[in-house]
């Protein structure tokens, strides 16, 4: 028996084995495999499944499916009963098989001794002789001695489909003896991998989560012109970068080639920070700069680019008059330059856009994007100095006092941005897009968006560059519940294609936000269902998803994730708890 170790990839030819993203082969591959989940031995027995059902109807499983619809299509299909395909099989041999191919785990035989013993009371044709070969582990002993009808069971390399009936009426026999040589020949690679597998799925130790000591020099005390040596710790495992005691409200990550930085927002007022250079292993806290003067319980945005930190905040004497603030520090020093105000802004619990990226000219252009109460609509502002001036604010064409939830991307001279459109009355919402050549263009007259899901009522949009395509990722509503899904452009947004799902299951996906760098993508979001913030990735540029994974839990109040990813692929997540404290986590 050939058992594939592999790895599967669907670029050109999904049937062969290539060095790709899953383990397994794409038509032998378990449901929850092709779902992200680690293989383990259910997914072994369903690929023997059909491997059988392949053998006894003489057809190549999942026919109809094709290219990159092979995975996709795979979450959910079922193949054909065998008696249905085959009904010259024996019923209790179809009966085991369809059972081995059972779409959920809890429906398919338990092991590989529960497979053999239903086969051989169902079919009393297998006596002792495989049962010795549990013991004696050799393929003597299951190949060579006789049946219960007194023949010797010998493989034989089969050239037709079972299928095709044989002389004097004997088919029936003959198809459950080759199934039975199947099985038998797969029961030893069966246990093996079974023992591989549940050696190979123990849990590794968890490290203890890292807690900031109460007394930590702050980076600026660091010493000068050292280089710091970078490792990074395990992914997936939750770090404790502030307490509770900080009463932390919102929590956004910038990650740069040195260090990540993150930023909260409090309960009271003020700005918090605190950077790691050591790749997460240690967290040292900023002293609180006094001209960073926040609003309690609002919103912020904090990305990097080109040796330098953004940072957009809420600041105001109270609600009725709040003003958008930036403030820029070099990395390294992380010393923050007296902050800039850019606009008045409507309502403070909106999050604003930030987006920024190197020109071939040598400029550095920044865009930012909020809902103005002054304007009425969505205003903007530029930067092509990496934020040491700015461009007076302009609302955009199209935006009005129901335009919410700007996103913004930056390109190679253009940018692009996205915002919610909440119509009057009970219609759905809509996502409108408009595009710039610059700072010293104009924004064209937005359109609404143009992609083929099955989705409507679209909101919450989340955009990210890979320095090639633009990815938007928005909330939609469907038939099944809200979902999040993803759609990308290869043209600098002017178009995009299809969407697909990101996730598993549409459960009330509102607030996300997501990241790209060369073909990985990053997503993380709020799930209001199942009170969680999940995060998946990608790293085929969106066509397939990994199984979503919580990331921070809430009970009453939400509080969404921030993520971010360094020039060299690294990427992070950071969450303000709901009891106040501040977390981050670095993401596979």
């Amino acid at each position: 028996m050939l058992t594939d170790f592999g790895l599967a990839w669907i670029e050109d030819q999904s049937h062969l084995t290539q060095s790709g993203l899953i383990v397994g082969t794409g038509r032998y591959m378990a449901p929850e495999q092709v779902q992200g989940e680690a293989p383990g031995p259910l997914c072994d027995l369903y690929a023997l499944g059909v491997t059988m059902w392949e053998y006894a109807t003489g057809r190549l499983p999942f026919e109809d499916l094709k290219g990159e619809q092979l995975l996709i299509g795979r979450v959910a299909a079922t193949l054909q009963p065998v008696a249905e395909a085959a009904p010259r099989v024996p019923p209790h041999l179809a009966e085991a098989i369809d059972r081995c191919v059972a779409l959920r785990p809890a429906d398919r035989f338990q092991g590989a001794r529960e497979l053999y013993r239903a086969l051989r009371s169902g079919l009393g044709i297998l006596d002792n002789s495989i049962e010795s070969s549990f013991q004696d582990r050799t393929p003597r002993a299951a190949s060579r001695r006789p049946s219960a009808t007194g023949k010797m069971l010998v493989p034989t390399a089969a050239t037709q489909p079972l299928e095709s009936p044989e002389p004097g009426g004997g088919s029936h026999r003959a198809v459950a003896a080759s199934v039975a040589m199947l099985v038998a020949a797969a029961a030893l690679g069966a246990v093996a991998a079974v023992a591989v597998l549940r050696h190979r799925a123990a849990p590794a130790p968890v490290a203890p989560p890292i807690v900031v000591p109460p007394r930590t020099p702050s980076i600026a005390s660091a010493v000068p012109g050292v280089e710091p040596v970078v490792t990074s710790v395990r992914p997936e495992l939750p770090l404790r970068v502030a307490p509770e005691s900080e009463q932390a409200w919102r929590a956004a990550v910038a990650v740069s080639a040195t260090e990540v930085l993150v930023a909260w927002t409090c309960e009271r007022s003020g700005l918090r920070f605190a950077a790691s250079r050591d790749g997460g292993r240690s967290w040292q806290r900023l002293p609180p700069d006094p001209r960073l003067s926040s609003l309690g319980m609002t919103e912020l945005k904090l990305v990097a680019c080109e040796g330098r930190f953004h940072l957009l905040y809420y600041s105001g004497d109270d609600r009725k008059r709040v003003h958008l603030e930036y403030a820029t520090a070099t990395a390294g020093s992380l010393s923050f330059e007296a902050p800039r105000r850019l606009g008045s802004v409507s309502q403070s619990e909106l999050l604003p856009a930030l987006a920024c990226a190197r020109q071939r000219n040598g400029q550095v252009w920044l865009l930012a994007a909020w809902q103005s109460i002054g304007a009425g609509g969505i205003e903007s502002a530029w930067s092509e100095d990496g934020g040491h001036s700015w461009s007076g604010a302009v609302r955009l064409p199209g935006s009005t006092t129901e335009s919410r939830w700007p996103a913004a991307v930056v390109l190679d001279g253009s940018a692009l941005l996205v915002w919610q459109q909440d119509p009057s009355g009970n219609r759905p919402s809509t996502l409108l897009v408009t595009r710039s050549s610059g700072p010293a263009g104009e924004w064209q007259p937005p359109r609404p968006l143009a992609v083929l899901s099955f989705g409507v009522d679209r909101c919450f949009p989340a955009l990210a560059s890979d320095g090639r395509r633009v990815h938007l990722q928005f909330a939609e509503k469907s038939l099944t519940g809200r979902g999040l899904v993803c759609t990308q452009s290869a043209d600098g947004g002017r178009t995009f294609g299809s969407a697909r799902q990101v996730g598993n299951w549409p459960c009330n996906d509102r607030h996300n936000a997501l990241a790209a760098r060369e073909n990985r993508i990053w997503s993380t979001w709020e799930d209001k269902t199942a009170r969680e913030n999940v995060w998946a990735a990608s790293s085929d540029g969106g066509r397939l998803w990994s199984r979503e994974k919580e990331l921070q839990p809430f009970v009453t109040e939400s509080k969404p994730a921030s993520i971010a990813v360094s020039p060299d692929g690294e990427c992070w997540a950071a969450w303000a708890s709901e009891s106040g404290e501040v977390g981050a986590m670095r993401l596979p």
